[in-house]
Formats: C-alpha cells, structure tokens, sequence
C-alpha cells in the first residue's frame, strides 16, 4: 500500500554545471515521515559532455537572489512586501576549530527585527541530514539544525536541536518533539524546538548572524561524514502555531565534516562493544530498576547504538534519543546524550563494570539523568559484557 504522504513526489533539473539535481520525499529521517530531500550528482558524465570531479570543501557558501522574500508569497492580491531581515543573500557552514560547528548567514538588512505583519516572530534556521541514528537506534539520516528566533523585535535567542521523532510505541510514550503527527509514525509538520543552547551574533552593521554549537549536541559526526541537503530557511511565526510562514530558502548544498575529536577514546582501526542488561534494586523494599544497553564503536570512531532503563516505582521510563559519547577503561564504560523520560527530553550518563561471567552479584549499573533522578547497585539479574 506504501505511504500516503509520499505522494509520488519527485523532480529533476539540471545546475549550471551540468550536474543532475533530483529532488525527492524521502523517508530515512528520524521521523519515517516524507520530507524534502536533494541528491546532488557529483561526478561522472554531465548533461553538457563534460566530467563532474568530486569536492568536498570544509567550508561551503552558497548565494541567494535579494528581494525574494515575500510575505505572503502568493495571495488574491498578489505577493506580499519583501521582508528585508528574512531575505537571505547567502549561507556558510564552516568549523572553526575541531568542536564546533558554524553557520553564517548573510541578510538583506538586519536593521529591524520586527516581525512581518500577523506574526509575533522571527526564525533564521540552517537545517541538514547526516547519517546517525534513530531514535530507536536504527540506521537513520537524522535531521539536526542550528537556529536563532527573534520575538516582538527582541535580540535572538540562539538554538541547536534535532526533534525527536513520533512513536508507535505500545507503552503509550507520548509523541515526539520534532513533528506535528495525526497518528503514531505518521509525521505530518516538522517543527525545530530549541533543544540546546548555542551562541551566536547579529551584526547589523554587516547584516550577517553567526550561530555555532558544540558537535556533540548536534550528533558528534566525525571526520569525512557527509551533511546532505543543507540549507537556510526564513519564516515568520505565531507563538504555538507549528505551521510557520515560510519566507525565503538557500539552495541546497552538501558539507563533508573536517577533523574533528572523537566522541569515544575507542583507538581508531579496532572496534570497542558494550552489550547487556538485567536490573538493579532501587531502594530498601528491593523494587526494580530494569535496564538494557547496546552500543557500539565502529572502526572510523563513530558511536551507534541504543540503551533503555525503567524504575516502575519512581515513575521512570527512559530511553536514549543520541548517544554523543562512549568512553572505555578497563572493565568500565561509560556514555553519555540525549533521550527521552517519560516523553520529555533529558540529557543522561550511564556507566557499567563488566566484573565477572555471569554478572548477578558481580557486575555493576549506574545511571544520572538531567532531571536529577539517579539510580546505582549491583546487579541483581542479568550480565554485561565489554567487548
């Protein structure tokens, strides 16, 4: 039967270079729901007889035509206004040092922030795909972004964020952060919440904003990964309405990761595991605290891979959005990210002791939550191993 919200989308032309631009829905995204995506050919024969050789720059700009950005963009009457402070004349990614990651984007005129007439706020967002996981630990082309949003005219709050995803889970879990949905998996509107604070400029003088965040809040790629389909949107927006008022768009380009640090001390050529579960005691009457992890570092230094954890007693069900980080010492190891609690966003550290086979009465579990909740013991069922 496939999936309505495909709708069959797709369309082909050709860039200045000869090189084929196939646009498409595509459905790899952390939300299994249909959203714009571009393949961009990069080599091989072009359409006007010459050959396309691969680049992969560090730092990627790309230009926008001024006076684009209409508000509305069609109506009875006609276009709208050009909204001076949302028309984009270009957009940068480039890393200024092996821990960020910076966007910046060049406007019309950044003189006033005032929004345009029947909003309430401003959004700048720079928006790419990556291949991560999952929010079930599933091979997944994630969607992250960085940000900033002006309201009443104010100075911008500025923001890194991935959205969760919606969920068909049967324990009820409520619906992710990052779309609007109809029905369980079944993502209808994709919304940007502000999920990790970044910094960033507005330079009026110039009519530039810069925004960088840590690589570790937006899914730790590593040296050689690719971001797919980066581009700049504008929009007007209304407080607690999701459907925004699109403004202006970059053209797409693709961003290959520089050198960066390794989010796990895993030696680079070998492979390092962490595999288990089982549970632990909680508290005096001996209820449980119920656990599972599975993560992985592969060869090149990228961490995949999921953990879950569940204190009936406290009210506790959490699972892992993003591991950023997996770090081994001996017997020991220990991640850290992002997940859910409950359906609300946290940040957790799990660690682990692999002391002995099998692991009732000898291993060790520990996990810390940003909420504050925090849980440790031996383990009274269940093994783990460190591979």
């Amino acid at each position: 039967m496939g999936d309505r919200t495909l709708a069959d989308f797709f369309t082909l032309a050709i860039d200045s270079n000869g090189a084929a631009r196939i646009v498409v829905n595509d459905l790899t995204n952390q939300h299994h729901g249909a959203s714009l995506f571009e393949l961009t050919q990069v080599a091989g024969p072009s359409a006007y007889g010459t050959t396309l050789t691969s680049n992969n720059p560090s730092i990627a700009t790309v230009t926008d035509p001024a006076g684009d950005a209409q508000l509305p963009h069609f109506s009875p009457l006609g276009a709208g206004a050009n909204q001076l402070s949302l028309d984009l004349l270009s957009t940068q990614l480039s890393q200024p040092d092996t821990s960020h990651l910076t966007v910046t984007m060049k406007l019309n005129n950044l003189a006033s922030l005032t929004p345009p007439t029947g909003a309430t706020g401003i959004l700048w967002l720079t928006r790419w795909q990556f291949n991560t996981t999952g929010d079930n630990g599933e091979e997944s082309y994630r969607i992250f972004y960085l940000g900033a949003n002006s309201t009443g005219g104010q100075p911008p709050v500025f923001f890194a964020g991935t959205g969760t995803s919606a969920t068909s889970d049967p324990t009820g879990l409520p619906r992710g952060s990052g779309c609007v949905t109809t029905t369980p998996q079944n993502c209808k509107i994709i919304v940007y919440p502000a999920e990790q604070p970044a910094t960033g400029t507005i330079n009026a003088a110039t009519n530039t904003i810069t925004i960088t965040a840590l690589l570790s809040n937006i899914g730790s790629p590593i040296t050689g990964d690719k971001l797919y389909s980066v581009t700049t949107l504008t929009f007007g927006f209304t407080g607690g309405n999701p459907i925004m008022m699109d403004a202006d768009a970059t053209r797409v380009f693709d961003y290959v990761v520089g050198m960066t640090k390794t989010p796990s001390n895993c030696p680079l050529g070998t492979t390092c595991k962490v595999t288990g579960g089982g549970y632990i005691f909680v508290d005096p009457q001996q209820d449980r605290g119920g656990f599972s992890i599975e993560v992985k570092v592969s060869s090149s230094g990228r961490v995949s891979g999921k953990a879950a954890y569940k204190d009936s007693t406290s009210g506790v069900d959490f699972r892992t959005n993003l591991i950023t980080s997996a770090n081994f010492k001996g017997n020991t190891a220990t991640i850290t990210g992002t997940g859910t609690t409950n359906g609300f966003a946290t940040t957790f550290t799990i660690a682990v002791q692999d002391k002995a086979e099998p692991g009732a009465g000898q291993d060790t579990f520990s996990i810390q939550l940003g909420t504050g909740y925090s849980k440790s013991g031996t383990l009274q069922g269940g093994n783990i191993q460190i591979h």
